[in-house]
């Protein structure tokens, strides 16, 4: 599993100063981001600022409005920016009919594959709600639609989070590395100092071929740069890289 980290978690920053905080990024020793939006530039002009860093796209967070309504532009901004994966981030609750949805994301991923990319659905708690949500996602979607399990909202949730990527092995060859604090009143917290059970998890990823790891934390609790380095120690010191 590769490191990457969803630059919404350091959305502030990029916004006030997105080169000097893309080469803090690089400092880290990230190769990897994941995206959710260009801030004002392009998709071919954010690729250019991000080569220039030497970093590289893991996946970007794209909404499915935007993916049924123009889905050229999705397909020509993943070539621009050298992206595989599509990740629809979240659906509002209208959309959240799960066997229709299932329907909707199978057209979409069937044609993103004959363009060369891959779909996947990234999710929050509501979908481990009683109607389980995400299993029935994953038991009506089609071949072409993958998951990027985020490991923090199964948490938070109620569910074991390894114990869920092993029921679903090879659907969810993403994840996003958060902890999860559910007793604080901001549950998001850097790894290591909420409740998850980051070896058990971490052994799971491997057994399941997990590929992408994308760190985030929805509200960093202290500077969200500082807390970005924190975590990605703590998962290098963890054998990820």
């Amino acid at each position: 599993m590769r490191l990457s980290l969803q630059l919404f978690t350091i959305r502030d920053a990029m916004a006030a100063d997105m080169e000097g905080t893309l080469a803090a990024v690089r400092a880290t020793g990230l190769d990897y981001v994941e995206l959710a939006g260009y801030y004002g530039k392009t998709a071919a002009e954010f690729a250019a600022i991000l080569a220039n860093h030497g970093l590289k796209v893991s996946g970007s967070h794209v909404g499915l409005d935007d993916l049924e309504n123009h889905f050229q532009t999705v397909v020509d901004d993943s070539e621009a920016l050298g992206n595989q994966w599509v990740i629809v981030p979240w659906v509002s609750e209208e959309r959240r009919n799960w066997p229709v949805l299932a329907k909707t994301l199978s057209e979409l991923g069937d044609r993103l594959s004959t363009r060369g990319l891959k779909l996947a659905y990234h999710n929050h708690d509501f979908e481990f709600g009683p109607d389980q949500g995400m299993r029935q996602l994953m038991a009506n979607a089609g071949e072409h639609v993958k998951f990027q399990v985020d490991l923090g909202w199964v948490l938070f949730a109620g569910q074991d989070p390894a114990e869920f990527l092993r029921d679903v092995r090879g659907k969810a060859p993403l994840v996003h590395l958060k902890d999860m604090a559910p007793d604080l009143d901001n549950p998001h917290v850097v790894a290591g100092e909420g409740a998850m059970n980051w070896p058990s998890v971490l052994e799971a990823c491997s057994e399941t071929n997990v590929l992408f790891g994308a760190i985030e934390m929805d509200r960093p609790p202290h500077d969200p740069l500082t807390d970005v380095k924190t975590c990605v120690q703590y998962f290098r010191a963890r054998g990820l890289n």
